[in-house]
């Protein structure tokens, strides 16, 4: 059984309607409606709801945020004006948790979309919450507004398709597995794909697809420092003018970024790196310090 608290009443404001005025993201109440297992320690939420008719996507590695409510309460509690800048000045015990994820996969027309959720045991908000989710629990979303009007490369896609000629390297840890999946479903069938992923242990490789031209290589980290194994590969390469994508935990994707600069030669303009999360911070931290760089 569920234990709830009654959390004060707030008076919402509804989304931003559709108009010219329509800020850049908009915070969105959502359900899940399905949960799968994509792979053993991953889980996908697809997520409903009338509000998302305003959502729109701008695919890659589309960066959105997750709100969950927090303990006690069935759905997050949201400012009345539906805005980012007021929820972060919410009261901490009613702030919703939030945190970043990547858009697996978008169907505007069912208005409903996927997450896939790295499971860490109960270690965090979005972990928790991915772990024990069922059809019908309640959170919030903060992403791109449908009616703003943006530029050709959204606000949280990161990968630079103008930088892409024939070859690209995408580098990351387990966190970065849904951005890969989602960048490899629109690369162009004739550019070589090689992706580089450390994992704790190899148990499933079907979450990338193989079609690429190229190749995906999967490495077993083990009980070794975490990126030791993934520099190790980066090392091996064989580059010629590649377009390098980046993402992780943010030591091991700086160590990557210098390696490739300093020991290669990589131009720095063809390297696009995230910081998706940092060993011992949450994004709480990363929130009260930008020096920070955290993703989930």
């Amino acid at each position: 059984m569920r234990t709830t608290t009654t959390a004060p009443a707030h008076r919402e404001s509804a989304p931003a309607a559709r108009t010219d005025a329509a800020p850049a993201f908009a915070i969105l109440r959502a359900t899940v409606t399905a949960v799968r297992k994509p792979a053993p320690d991953m889980v996908r939420l697809t997520l409903g709801g009338e509000e998302l008719a305003w959502m729109t996507n701008g695919g890659l590695d589309q960066r959105i945020k997750l709100l969950f409510p927090r303990s006690g309460q069935d759905e997050p509690v949201l400012p009345a004006d539906r805005g980012y800048p007021a929820l972060r000045l919410m009261p901490e015990e009613q702030r919703p948790h939030v945190r970043t994820y990547t858009v697996r996969a978008h169907r505007p027309q069912q208005r409903e979309f996927d997450v896939d959720v790295v499971l860490h045991g109960d270690a965090g908000p979005g972990s928790s919450f991915a772990r024990y989710a069922r059809p019908g629990d309640r959170l919030a979303v903060f992403v791109p507004h449908v009616d703003h009007p943006h530029p050709e490369r959204l606000s949280g896609v990161e990968f630079r398709t103008e930088r892409v000629v024939d070859d690209v390297v995408l580098v990351g840890d387990e966190t970065a597995l849904p951005a890969m999946a989602s960048i490899l479903d629109e690369v162009p069938a004739d550019v070589r794909v090689r992706a580089l992923v450390e994992v704790p242990e190899v148990v499933d490789t079907h979450y990338l697809r193989s079609g690429v031209s190229g190749e995906i290589r999967w490495l077993a980290r083990g009980d070794r420092p975490r990126g030791e194994v993934l520099l190790r590969e980066v090392r091996a390469l064989d580059l010629a003018d590649p377009y390098v994508w980046i993402a992780g935990e943010s030591r091991t994707v700086t160590s990557v970024r210098r390696t490739l600069v300093d020991e290669f030669g990589v131009d720095r303009r063809r390297i696009t790196f995230l910081g998706y999360w940092r060993c011992g911070a949450t994004e709480d931290a990363a929130r009260a310090n930008p020096a920070i760089a955290t993703h989930a």
